[in-house]
């Protein structure tokens, strides 16, 4: 169980640095593009760099997301938390919180991810293509299904193996 959880963060902390790249590439381009823009009038800039900037972007955030959900890092509000002094009940309230939140994410995510296999054969067999760059759409959609599959990976560990408790013994 602990050699899993291991394994599972090291393909998270992969896919997290993954997503880091993205940004990198996203903010390169885009300075790139501006660059050529002011100095160079001639060429008025390239039209897949505003593209890829914006597929690199979206890629980014669904890649990165089940880095954030494995370490408890995604922005949460814990008003429940806060108002309960008692530290025994604090943990009660936030584990069930936590289970709460995973049973409707994963809930979610298997709608998601029914819908965007549909979407995907769709892609496939209709051969879409983005506009400017003129790549299959297929290339940038697959990424963020698979992000969306390890998130439900994630949550269904977090909620089997750790009864919704956050995960610290298994890294």
């Amino acid at each position: 169980m602990n050699t899993f959880v291991k394994g599972l963060y090291a393909v998270n902390k992969v896919m997290f640095l993954i997503s880091a790249m993205l940004l990198a590439a996203s903010i390169f381009v885009t300075f790139f593009n501006v660059i050529v823009r002011k100095f160079f009038h001639g060429l008025g800039g390239f039209t897949w760099a505003e593209e890829i900037s914006a597929y690199a972007c979206v890629l980014m955030l669904f890649i990165g997301v089940a880095y954030l959900e494995f370490t408890n890092q995604h922005l949460s509000i814990g008003i429940l938390s806060s108002v309960i002094k008692n530290k025994k009940a604090q943990a009660i309230v936030d584990q069930a919180t936590r289970i709460f939140r995973g049973a409707v994410t994963l809930f979610l995510l298997i709608i998601v991810i029914r819908s965007g296999l549909i979407v995907l054969r769709n892609m496939y067999t209709s051969n879409m293509l983005t506009y400017a760059m003129q790549l299959p759409k297929l290339y940038f959609f697959t990424p963020m299904l698979i992000g969306f599959v390890m998130v439900v990976v994630v949550w269904v560990t977090i909620l089997v193996f750790y009864k919704g408790k956050e995960i610290k013994d298994g890294i």
